[in-house]
């Protein structure tokens, strides 16, 4: 017979006599709603936890809904494609193997064999993976002293998986297990589901952007999209059949609607709202993230653990029917050459599972690949070349180009994901492997910038300053936070002083703007001492900081120093490109459109310039300079990156030639130590800023800021706040012949009366962002204010 014959009247052949291969486990006996459950765990097993963080925190709200609800119809598409061959010429197909050794012959049957087994063996050691974190997850609650690392809970939960695989004979036998795994998944979703809105609606704001560089994105996008067709992976779909009495098809298709209407509801629950309540700081395990009583998260924990235990079991099975079928292990389970067969066959396979897992614990990207190298290929590409072969009579050209065209987009996908994922788990090794090798010196800490014994002296009556974390919490793995910008006091003792308590280590991924400007009391006060009086740059740079300082004063000189923020970085930010190169304008776009984190991609630079957002050029300053009244031997002293264009600084050094930088001030010998070192020769740069007799910044900067802000506090130094907007105006006039010189310069002086730094008082608006920062003008809050009509300064 051959397939186009045997294709016909499918249904009918449950009623005649069917070629059934051998087999020494049961077949044929359990219900479709049994089935549906066996499917129903496999996609509602602790796997759900992690796809709030590894589905929808790389592809965001449209692209996380859409891409799960089209992975869900394509996924019930696919296997209904390869249920539907369950009965092909004249044989019973209880083996994805048979099905398309049958279909293509001996050498298909072989490597779809390969396939699978690669496939069920990558899931059962993601399912270690799993059950190990969900283990280590309970001891940390009650027991938080690092002493245990995740490898030790991977072999333990690789050890109770085959006690499990030894007692239980086949899938079968699986009846009673099947309601218990029902119940621990459904303990676990609700516990992550209840924490996760509890969590949601007490915290602040979330961030629900796509973390990441732009190439960056599209890695974790391609990887992404592996894990969700991963969410529906069987890749065992014949044997699961196989163990449905007749009608096979009939029950199977049953089956297979009950997983993928009723059967995924819980999973698209938990996934949601873990993501609502975390937004991109979602973790790939969701019971990492939520707060509540610990023995709630501990019995959730130990379910995802014990739930884990059973769903591996059921992937492992086609292997363990291929054994037991090859060596001919029949009868009795509890037979002492049969139990004997178990513990050594089945243990030894687990255990080299177990190996791999306690070697890789990536268990995001391990999804991934998985889904890239086996789930892509058996579920998708094979089930639609299997069914357009044996249908191929049958088909219109139409239904055929549809299935052909399933074939390629999906060997497509499948081809990327697997270099997205190899690239995401070698990034990761590489990171990992790099934690414990030298510290990059590209890439300073606190304590090589900054004098971090003054710090911790002048803080020790204030707040507990440790160098490191002590011995209990060395191992423990940080939980990662970027605290919510301008954020009170109150947010710190609640919210974030919870996650302290229960997560015992936090690293704040980002810092800057992280208070409201205006504290009251004690903790402005601290503040206040911490910025002014702790914070001291390190001896080495502040030595050589001094000696350039007494350069540039040698003899009673005085010298200003001017904060030129014309670099690459900051005009492609700004969109700025006056007076550059075509060409240089296009690398400015090109470098902000390829810069994922800045928001604003098309900005219309001329209109940016006329409001005073960009930062002068070279040419502009010594114009500004001259202008207001310096004289051209004035000594400058540029605080600056590299200055970007075709000019360079050169219109400044024309007009100015007593221009220094540290690398021309200091020699090369005293600069060797900072070679390459940018937030030392930063700093370097700031503590001349700091000590000049005038301080001009071309741009309002987080340095200018700063640099502003101390000298308020060293008595209100003098320093010049350009009036860009006014002074662009004036000098496109001056070089359309507009206006003079002379009146030029009398404008710029006068508009400059009231912008040299005196004193006035920063005020509070209200809205965090657009008022003027603590750190630029601590004015008042670290500077005291004595009645009587006048202002004077006194450092608290």
């Amino acid at each position: 017979m051959s397939i186009t014959e045997a294709d016909t009247k499918v249904y009918d052949e449950e009623s005649v006599g069917l070629d059934v291969p051998e087999t020494a486990h049961q077949i044929s006996t359990d219900s479709w709603f049994q089935a549906g459950f066996v499917l129903t765990t496999g996609i509602n097993s602790a796997y759900v936890l992690g796809y709030s963080g590894t589905v929808m925190v790389p592809l965001s709200w449209i692209g996380g809904v859409v891409g799960l609800i089209l992975a869900t119809a394509i996924s019930l598409y696919a296997n209904t494609l390869i249920a539907k061959l369950h009965l092909l010429g004249g044989k019973r197909h209880i083996r994805y193997r048979d099905l398309a050794g049958f279909i293509y012959g001996k050498k298909a049957y072989a490597l779809t064999w390969g396939f699978q087994y690669v496939n069920l063996f990558m899931i059962n050691t993601g399912y270690i993976i799993l059950a190990g974190s969900a283990l280590k997850a309970v001891y940390i609650l009650f027991r938080d002293d690092s002493v245990m690392k995740l490898p030790y809970f991977i072999a333990i939960a690789g050890f109770v998986c085959a006690l499990f695989a030894i007692g239980i004979p086949h899938l079968s036998a699986l009846r009673a297990w099947l309601g218990v795994s029902t119940v621990l998944s459904l303990v676990y979703i609700i516990v992550a589901l209840v924490l996760s809105l509890k969590d949601g609606i007490k915290a602040p704001p979330r961030d629900y952007g796509v973390p990441g560089t732009h190439i960056g994105k599209i890695f974790t996008t391609i990887g992404a999209v592996a894990n969700l067709v991963f969410a529906f992976n069987t890749g065992m779909l014949p044997e699961i059949q196989a163990t449905v009495r007749k009608p096979a098809v009939g029950n199977m298709l049953k089956a297979l609607y009950f997983q993928f209407t009723a059967g995924v509801l819980p999973m698209y629950a938990v996934t949601f709202v873990g993501y609502w309540a975390y937004g991109n700081s979602t973790s790939a395990y969701l019971l990492s993230n939520v707060n509540g009583p610990v023995w709630v998260k501990a019995f959730a924990n130990i379910s995802a653990f014990l739930q884990s235990v059973i769903a591996l079991h059921i992937f492992a099975s086609p292997m363990y029917e291929y054994l037991d079928t090859k060596f001919g292990i029949k009868g009795s389970p509890f037979k002492i050459q049969n139990l004997t067969f178990r513990i050594t066959v089945r243990g030894g396979y687990l255990a080299v599972n177990t190996l791999v897992s306690a070697l890789m614990p990536f268990l995001g990207d391990f999804m991934s690949l998985t889904g890239a190298i086996s789930t892509f290929p058996l579920t998708f590409i094979l089930a639609n070349h299997m069914y357009l072969v044996a249908k191929k009579d049958k088909l219109t050209s139409s239904q055929k180009l549809w299935h052909w065209l399933n074939i390629c987009v999906f060997s497509f996908l499948a081809v990327a994901a697997l270099i997205s994922a190899l690239r995401l788990i070698a990034g990761k090794v590489e990171k990992k492997r790099s934690l414990t090798s030298k510290r990059d010196v590209a890439h300073p800490d606190f304590k090589d910038i900054f004098n971090w014994k003054n710090f911790m002296e002048v803080l020790k009556d204030d707040i507990m300053i440790v160098e490191s974390l002590p011995a209990e919490l060395a191992d423990v793995k940080p939980l990662l936070r970027a605290p919510v910008s301008w954020s009170k006091t109150s947010y710190y003792r609640g919210y974030i002083s919870t996650l302290l308590k229960q997560h015992k280590v936090l690293k704040f991924t980002h810092t800057d703007s992280r208070l409201a400007n205006n504290l009251g009391g004690s903790t402005q006060r601290l503040r206040c001492r911490a910025m002014f009086e702790a914070l001291r740059f390190s001896p080495a740079i502040e030595q050589l900081a001094t000696k350039l300082v007494s350069r540039l004063k040698n003899n009673n000189s005085r010298y200003i120093a001017l904060h030129l923020r014309y670099e690459k970085d900051m005009l492609s930010f700004t969109g700025c490109s006056h007076n550059l190169t075509k060409e240089e304008d296009r690398e400015l776009t090109k470098q902000r459109k390829e810069t994922s984190h800045w928001k604003r991609k098309k900005i219309n630079g001329t209109h940016h310039r006329l409001q005073g957002v960009c930062p002068m050029t070279p040419r502009e300053v010594a114009v500004f300079l001259e202008a207001i009244g310096f004289p051209l031997d004035t000594q400058v002293y540029v605080v600056s990156g590299k200055i970007y264009g075709r000019d360079g600084i050169t219109p400044l050094k024309n007009k100015y030639p007593n221009l220094f930088f540290h690398s021309n001030l200091a020699t090369e010998e005293e600069l060797r130590p900072f070679k390459n070192l940018h937030n030392q020769l930063a700093a370097l740069d700031y503590i001349v800023a700091l000590e000049s007799d005038v301080f001009i910044y071309s741009f309002e900067g987080n340095m200018a800021k700063a640099v502003k802000g101390h000298r308020r506090f060293e008595g209100f130094r003098k320093t010049i706040n350009p009036n860009k907007q006014q002074f662009v105006a004036l000098i496109d006039r001056l070089d359309k012949g507009l206006i003079s010189w002379a009146k030029l310069s009398s404008k710029v002086k006068k508009l400059h009366e009231n912008r040299i730094g005196a004193p006035y008082l920063r005020i509070a608006t209200g809205s965090y962002k657009n008022e003027e920062n603590f750190y630029s003008n601590p004015f008042p809050g670290c500077i005291c204010e004595k009645s009587g009509g006048s202002s004077i300064v006194a450092k608290q």
